[in-house]
C-alpha cells in the first residue's frame, strides 16, 4: 500500500501589534517633520567668503619677509638718519627726509585705493614710510604699507615694524561669535587673530593681527610690538572716521578698481 504523501497546509502568518504601532509613528512623525520642520532653506548656512585666519595666514609671511628686509637695509638706510656720533638722534635734515617718505607712501596708498586714506603719525616718534605695494589676498585686493619706528617713547632700544593694509573687500569676510556661530564681519569692532609667529610664551595673544572693517574697506595691522599695533588702530580708525564725516564716498559705492599684485 503507497503511502499517502503529506499535506501541506497554509500557516497563518502572526503578526506584531507593536512592529505596527512603530510603524505607524515612524510615518507619522516623518509627516510631521516634513510639515512643520525647520526648511532648508531657513536653516543656519556657512556664508561664503574667507575668514580671517586664512587672511591673517596670507598677512603673516608678507609682513616677516618686509621685517627682515628692514633689518638688513637698517645699516644703510636708518644709520643715514642718524647723527653720525652715534647719539641716537636723527640728522638735521631727516625730518625733511620722513616727511618727504611718508607723503610720496601716503600719495601711492591713495592711488591704490581710490581713497583719501592718511598714513597714521605716531605720536613722539619719526616714521619712516617705505614705498606702498599692490596685494591681492584672499578676498580682496589693495596697498600694503611698511614703516620702521626710528625714534619713541616707549623705552625701546631697537627700531619697531608695522604693517598696514588697506584692502577693498571683495567676498566678505567671516567672523565667529562667542558660541562658534559664524557671521559676516561687522564694523565698529577690531578682531585679533594670533599667528605663530605673532604668539609667545610671555602673553597668548602676542601680537596679534588686528583686522577692523570701514564700509567695504578691510584695515589689518600688524606690528612688532602689540602696544604699537593698537596706535597703529586707533589712529586709523578716528582717521577714517573723520574721512567719512566729511562725507567721501564710501569704498562700498566708489567701485574704484584696485589692482592685483603680489
Amino acid at each position: 500500500m503507497a503511502p499517502i504523501p503529506a499535506r501541506h497546509g497554509t500557516v497563518a502568518r502572526q503578526t506584531s501589534a507593536p512592529a505596527i504601532a512603530a510603524t505607524v509613528a515612524l510615518v507619522l512623525f516623518s509627516v510631521f517633520i516634513g510639515l512643520y520642520g525647520p526648511r532648508l532653506g531657513n536653516r543656519q548656512q556657512l556664508p561664503g567668503g574667507t575668514t580671517l585666519v586664512e587672511l591673517a595666514a596670507a598677512i603673516e609671511p608678507r609682513h616677516a619677509q618686509r621685517m627682515i628686509a628692514a633689518l638688513q637695509q637698517g645699516m644703510d638706510g636708518i644709520a643715514r638718519l642718524r647723527r653720525a656720533r652715534g647719539s641716537g638722534e636723527l640728522a638735521e635734515d631727516a625730518r625733511a627726509k620722513l616727511d618727504e617718505a611718508r607723503q610720496t607712501a601716503e600719495e601711492q596708498v591713495v592711488r591704490m585705493t581710490g581713497l583719501p586714506i592718511v598714513l597714521p603719525d605716531l605720536a613722539n616718534a619719526q616714521v619712516l614710510w617705505n614705498e606702498p605695494e599692490r596685494v591681492r589676498l584672499p578676498g580682496a585686493a589693495g596697498a600694503l604699507a611698511f614703516c620702521t619706528v626710528l625714534s619713541n617713547a616707549r623705552g625701546t632700544a631697537l627700531e619697531e615694524h608695522a604693517t598696514v593694509l588697506f584692502l577693498m573687500d571683495e567676498d566678505r569676510y567671516t567672523v565667529f561669535d562667542a558660541f562658534g556661530r559664524p557671521r559676516p564681519m561687522p564694523e565698529g569692532e577690531v578682531f585679533s587673530v594670533v599667528t605663530q609667529s605673532s604668539a609667545s610664551e610671555a602673553s597668548p595673544a602676542g601680537n596679534a593681527i588686528r583686522f577692523f572693517r570701514n564700509g567695504a574697506l578691510i584695515v589689518a595691522v600688524q606690528a612688532s610690538e602689540p602696544k604699537l599695533a593698537d596706535e597703529i588702530v586707533l589712529l586709523l580708525e578716528a582717521s577714517l572716521a573723520r574721512i567719512g564725516a566729511a562725507g567721501f564716498v564710501r569704498p562700498e559705492s566708489a567701485g574704484s578698481p584696485v589692482g592685483a599684485g603680489s
